[in-house]
């Protein structure tokens, strides 16, 4: 007997929002390095971006979603018998 879930479709899920989530938090990384930098530079500006503080809080929750998928993907697979991981 197997489930009906699609665990390919899950780890599809995994492997093709990771580096995405990585590169979307590479670029906030830098936008946070880019906005310090404006601030110990300059005495006439100021950079106030309350999205980035807020962000990093989402790229958590997105890699807990990511690793909540696969661990569902894994216990399919193993309740149907299939081999786990990869």
């Amino acid at each position: 007997m197997t489930t009906s879930a699609r665990p390919d479709h899950l780890h599809q899920f995994v492997r093709r929002s990771a580096p995405l989530r990585q590169a979307a938090a590479d670029h906030h990384r830098r936008v946070t390095a880019m906005a310090g930098e404006v601030r110990r530079t300059s005495l006439d500006f100021d950079v106030e971006l309350p999205s980035i503080v807020a962000l990093s809080d989402v790229w958590a929750t997105i890699e807990a979603t990511d690793t909540f998928v696969g661990a569902v993907r894994d216990a399919l697979l193993a309740a149907d018998g299939a081999p786990v991981g990869g």
